[in-house]
């Protein structure tokens, strides 16, 4: 599940899908234009992390046809940090890499 918003607007949700150490994609009704900077929230399990992304596409259908076509938006990350990394590999199961010095 994420949370999102722009500064100064109320708090959205959605579900996320596509999940990559670059960005993610947003299944909601609740979209923004491209290029917007959002806050996204994301939770797995007792973890959460608060990141800055930005907008690259949103596509929006009717909600008839929400079921059978996907609604949202693409988001990619704005600076991540390692602090993402680990979240991302501590979700996908998979321990850091670590690095060895020769």
């Amino acid at each position: 599940m994420a949370r999102f918003n722009v500064e100064g607007c109320p708090e959205r949700t959605g579900f996320t899908t596509n999940l990559s150490l670059g960005g993610v994609f947003v299944h909601t009704r609740h979209v923004y234009k491209p290029d917007t900077v959002i806050r996204v929230e994301l939770a797995s399990g007792n973890s959460k992390i608060t990141l800055r992304a930005v907008v690259v596409w949103a596509k929006v259908v009717p909600a008839q046809l929400a079921h059978l076509f996907p609604c949202g938006m693409g988001l990619r990350f704005i600076d991540p940090g390692m602090d993402w990394r680990e979240f991302y590999e501590n979700w996908r199961g998979r321990p850091l890499a670590v690095a060895r010095a020769r």
